[in-house]
């Protein structure tokens, strides 16, 4: 099953408002249309977002509107790129951007139809803020959506996610949090045949997540976490988990103590204890700086894990970028930098 394309602008804005204003982005949706490409959702939403503005109602009626706008993942093509090295071939050029890691990852929603109900992993997600009469800011709601969904798990799986991380905020902030049902949702992550990690809204504070697995795609267990790594202000920007013990994420800060704002993590022990990788540039990469590392990927024991680097000359308006990667030929024993780049 397919999710519907929204044939209007005006009709996505529409439906979006009013999931927003009833039940908070939580509707079902109907049977879907197989035949709509993600590219036509994305291009009719596009074009007039974010600065087109629908109301139900004439001016006069109400001056408050729906300005919307689209966020589209690029963990799709970032996948492709290492997956690309892991054969043998040359990758094209990737940049991410680190301070915009949702962007690397999925939005998990859920999603209900006629054939049933699931956790899906999409690669869109529009964004809608009603606005005030003078533009004041109001109401704000995300949904998460595509033609195709990146994949889809059983809808039980929801369930555990958001009550697992809404202990972890309740933890964290030491007081009751009260979520009502489907209220998180969506969450950003990031996932796999046999895994998904969901995480909480990257704010000026804190992000929280879970991680989880099944062996026979029926049964779910808690993998274990990354949370007390994560220094109170880090976001995943990217995780692999390869069995029932091993498994990386990728952080990033600015509050990391030395100055290493990206971090690769790996643990052997079912994420009770993660190790950090101590991933870094060689030393012929002097004055070159680790802008992101992300998208963790393996097949068997060779891996990758992207990366990015900037270099900023004594001009400050100029800056220099670098796609490279860190492979492994062990399963993260050891890693060597790898880049396509000449550099003077």
């Amino acid at each position: 099953m397919k999710p519907k394309t929204v044939k209007t602008l005006t009709a996505l804005l529409l439906a979006a408002a009013a999931a927003l204003a009833f039940c908070g982005c939580r509707s079902g949706r109907e049977e879907p249309d197989p035949s709509a490409p993600v590219d036509a959702v994305k291009s009719e939403i596009a074009t007039a977002a974010p600065t087109q503005a629908i109301s139900t109602k004439t001016p006069e009626e109400d001056q408050s509107a729906w300005l919307a706008s689209v966020s589209e993942s690029l963990y799709k093509e970032h996948r492709a790129a290492a997956e690309t090295i892991l054969r043998g071939d040359s990758p094209g050029f990737i940049m991410h951007h680190a301070d915009r890691g949702e962007l690397g990852g999925v939005f998990f929603d859920t999603e209900t139809g006629l054939n049933g109900s699931w956790l899906t992993a999409n690669l869109l997600l529009l964004d809608a803020e009603k606005t005030g009469s003078a533009g004041a800011a109001g109401e704000i709601g995300h949904c998460s959506r595509g033609a195709n969904p990146f994949a889809r798990y059983p809808f039980e799986l929801a369930g555990l996610v958001q009550d697992r991380i809404a202990q972890y905020i309740r933890d964290l902030w030491s007081n009751e949090v009260v979520f009502g049902e489907g209220s998180l949702y969506p969450l950003r992550g990031f996932c796999g045949e046999d895994w998904i990690l969901a995480a909480t809204e990257t704010d000026s504070r804190f992000q929280v997540h879970a991680i989880f697995r099944t062996e026979d795609g029926e049964n779910w267990y808690e993998f274990g976490n990354a949370n007390s790594i994560m220094d109170g202000f880090a976001a995943v920007v990217g995780a692999e988990i390869l069995s029932e013990t091993t498994g990386f994420v990728c952080l990033h800060s600015y509050a990391f103590d030395d100055d290493r704002c990206e971090r690769a993590y790996v643990t052997r022990d079912g994420g009770a204890s993660w190790e950090d990788l101590m991933l870094a540039l060689p030393e012929e990469y002097a004055g070159w700086s680790l802008s992101a590392l992300y998208c963790p990927t393996f097949e068997g024991a060779h891996g990758v894990i992207l990366a990015n680097a900037t270099h900023v000359s004594d001009d400050p308006n100029i800056t220099q970028f670098l796609f490279g990667w860190f492979k492994t030929e062990d399963f993260g024993a050891t890693w060597v930098f790898h880049t396509m780049t000449e550099i003077e």
